[in-house]
């Protein structure tokens, strides 16, 4: 399958305000799918969940009637609050992909002798983890 004919996602690299914060701009890569005015995308990550409405679709300040895989965009996405899209989320089509809080990992870990790296954890714990 192309990766045009994909569900729809961006990453949302960047994040601008525009006509004095009544419209945001989210910019980044579409990954696969495409996209339109019109479309209705959803945040995914760092509680997103919300949909919205794309008004616009433009690349390098010129307006696009849609965008595809491959293409850096901004979307242009009015009535959204500023803090509702933030840098790192992801932006895809509705009940395309969900987002996980936790995972799980199998670690080998060495000593110092054994040439580990140093590992630091959120609590503070130093390992040495393989090179």
């Amino acid at each position: 399958m192309d990766a045009a004919e994909k569900p729809f996602l961006m990453v949302v690299e960047d994040v601008f305000l525009l006509n004095q914060g009544r419209v945001v701009r989210a910019t980044g890569r579409i990954e696969r799918g495409r996209v339109r005015a019109a479309d209705e995308v959803e945040t995914v990550g760092f509680g997103g969940g919300s949909i919205i409405r794309v008004a616009g679709v433009d690349g390098y300040r010129v307006s696009h009637g849609e965008a595809v895989a491959g293409m850096n965009v901004g979307l242009l996405l009015p009535g959204t609050e500023a803090g509702a899209v933030a840098r790192g989320q992801v932006l895809a089509a509705p009940g395309s992909i969900g987002a996980h809080a936790a995972f799980g990992a199998d670690l080998a870990l060495f000593s110092e002798e054994q040439g580990g790296a140093e590992v630091r954890t959120g609590s503070g714990t130093v390992t040495r983890l393989v090179p």
